[in-house]
Formats: C-alpha cells, structure tokens, sequence
C-alpha cells in the first residue's frame, strides 16, 4: 500500500466517525434548541464548521455558519428566549444537519440550494 493509499484510507475512517459523531451532536442541538441556551449552540455551531470543513463537508460548514452568526447575534445581546421565527429557524437547521447526515451516509449528491429549510436558514441569517 502507498502512503497516498494509506492517506485516503486513514481519512475515509475518520470520515465515517465523524458521521457517526454527527447523529450524537445533532440529538444535543436539539436539545440546546428546546433549552434557547444560544452561548451553546453558538459553540457547537462553531465546532461543527471548522470539523465540517476539516473532513470534506463543505455543505456541514455553509449550514452551521449561517447558524452560528445567528446565535451569535442573539448570545451578543444577551438573549435568553427565542420568538416563534427565531425557533423555526433553528429548527430549519436542524431539518438541514439531519438531511445532509442522511445524504452523506447514503452517499447521496448533496444540492442546499433547492432544499425549503435552507431558503429559510438564508432568508433569516
């Protein structure tokens, strides 16, 4: 086997963690969602881009931007509820993480643009 070889097949394990790691993260969103703890998700948003990135998903990490800077806005603030809108759209992120966890997993090609929960993600963010 070459080291290239051996590269790729290195990285197509930590990939399939990384998925596996994505269904537990995603459950504490939903959480962090129902709880309003915007300090948190703001963190794990965060985490999630930079990890979505490092591993090759480039759809993880324009999703968990746009939900980031969302949080952010409101942890700035120091908001401790969220409005009916501000939920839906955390929940649309939610409905994005879990669609892209499926397409990945089923090695299916991946299209946001399309997709109703992120033309509500951009029309909020």
């Amino acid at each position: 086997m070459t080291r290239d070889e051996s590269w790729d097949e290195m990285m197509s394990d930590l990939r399939q963690e990384y998925l596996k790691q994505l269904t537990e993260r995603i459950k504490m969103l939903e959480t962090l969602t129902q709880d309003v703890r915007w300090d948190r998700l703001y963190d794990e948003y965060h985490k999630l881009k930079g990890t979505g990135r490092t591993y090759g998903y480039d759809e993880i990490t324009v999703v968990c931007q746009k939900l980031e800077d969302f949080c952010k806005a409101r942890k700035v603030k120091a908001q401790t509820t969220a409005s009916p809108a501000e939920l839906d759209t955390l929940k649309s992120g939610l409905q994005l993480m879990n669609h892209l966890l499926s397409c990945y997993t089923q090695e299916k090609p991946v299209d946001l643009g399309p997709h109703p929960a992120y033309q509500l993600l951009c029309a909020n963010t």
